[in-house]
Order: structure tokens, then C-alpha cells, then sequence
């Protein structure tokens, strides 16, 4: 799960000159800001090395940026810049420039996961919860990388089986990725009938999430 794309600097086709002129007015106000917004324009470019490029600029220019830190966390757990040594270290310091919030224990939750540290991580969801109650995005993202890893499946079937105990906040992911990754875990369990009533879920929630109607059908032909 990426964070939400900042909406204060809309960065499409068509108003990419105004957006422009939005950035350099901002530039000489808020250089962090003006920095995000390019690394949002980078994002929707996929430009990877650009948005990495950018993110760290917002950071340099303010040590104190949630945002910046947050979104370089998620950056390195994706596949395009897998580091999690770097995704660890930003996560942390948003944590502590902000504890209140939601994103960084998501990411460092993922990490952990990754990295098989049980009693932190289970340590770090219960602080989590603690933080923000409402907001439950860090037991979806230990559940999505313990998926992938296929290292506890029990533990991630728990994590994703708790997102979904409750409605999703705000940008926090849409409770069809989660029934999508049951349904890949049910998969790997060999666990057919479930997968399939799992992934027939996500794909009603996402209709338009093809990565999940394409697992359904390999499931339904498995």
C-alpha cells in the first residue's frame, strides 16, 4: 500500500504548465512542499528514480516533514526499490516526528514481517493500535509481506482476518486487497474452495482490480 498522492498539487497532462507555476510559486515559500509535488509528478510518470530523487530533496530541505519521510518508507518496500534497511530508517523517523499516525507503523510493520522479528512486530501492532485505533493499515501490510514470503501463514491469515475486523479508514487499503490476499494465502494452502470464495470477494469489492480477477480465474482452474 502507497500513501495517498498529495492533492494539493494536481500534476496531470492537461494542467501540467499551471502546476508548474504552482510549484515554483511554492518553491520559494515551502521548498519541501514544492518538492513533493515533483515527486508526485514523478509518481504518476513512474519514474522511480525521480520520485526517490525528490522525496529525499523534501527531506534535506525539512528534516521535520511527515510526509516526505513517510512516502520515502514506502518507496523502499515497494519492488521497484526494495531496501529495507532504508525503508526501517525512514519509517522510524516519522514515527518519532509524529507517533500519532497511522503510515510509518504500516511500513515498519511490513519490515519486521519481512524480516521475521516476531516480538517486535508484535510489539509495534499493538502500538500501533494504541495510536490510532481507527486505522488499522498496519496488520494489512505484516499480512500482505508474510504472504509473499509464505514464512507464517497463520500469522499473516491472523493479521489480514484482524484488518478486516473493522471498516477501513480514510487512504488506508480497501478491505477487497485484503480478501485478495486471503485468497492467495488460501492458495498456497491449497485450500481451493476458499480461495475461491475469497478472491470472488475482492474481485465484487474491486471490480476493476484485474490482478485479482486474474488470480480467480487460476484458482477456479486450479
Amino acid at each position: 500500500r502507497r500513501p495517498p498522492r498529495s492533492t494539493l498539487f494536481p500534476y496531470t497532462t492537461l494542467f501540467r504548465s499551471k502546476a508548474e507555476r504552482m510549484v515554483e510559486t511554492i518553491m520559494q515559500l515551502n521548498p519541501s512542499r514544492a518538492y513533493l509535488a515533483r515527486a508526485t509528478g514523478a509518481d504518476e510518470k513512474k519514474d522511480i528514480g525521480g520520485e526517490e530523487n525528490w522525496l529525499q530533496k523534501a527531506v534535506q530541505a525539512d528534516p521535520k516533514n511527515y510526509e516526505a519521510k513517510e512516502r520515502l518508507a514506502y518507496l523502499y518496500i515497494s519492488d521497484d526499490r526494495h531496501d529495507l534497511a532504508q525503508a526501517e530508517r525512514y519509517a522510524r523517523d516519522a514515527m518519532a516526528l509524529d507517533p500519532a499516525r497511522a503510515g510509518a507503523y504500516a511500513v515498519l510493520a511490513s519490515v519486521l514481517a519481512q524480516k521475521g522479528r516476531w516480538s517486535e512486530l508484535d510489539s509495534l501492532l499493538s502500538q500501533a493500535e494504541r495510536a490510532d485505533s481507527d486505522d488499522l493499515a498496519a496488520y494489512f501490510e505484516a499480512g500482505k509481506a508474510l504472504v509473499a514470503s509464505g514464512t507464517d501463514n497463520s500469522r499473516a491469515e491472523r493479521y489480514l482476518k484482524r484488518y478486516l475486523s473493522q471498516e477501513a479508514e480514510g487512504a488506508a487499503p480497501q478491505p477487497g486487497h485484503a480478501h485478495w490476499q486471503l485468497g492467495l494465502l488460501m492458495l498456497k494452502e491449497g485450500k481451493k474452495q476458499m480461495a475461491v470464495a475469497e478472491l470472488e470477494t475482492s474481485v465484487n469489492l474491486l471490480p476493476d482490480f484485474r490482478p485479482a480477477a486474474d488470480d480467480l480465474k487460476r484458482a477456479r482452474a486450479s
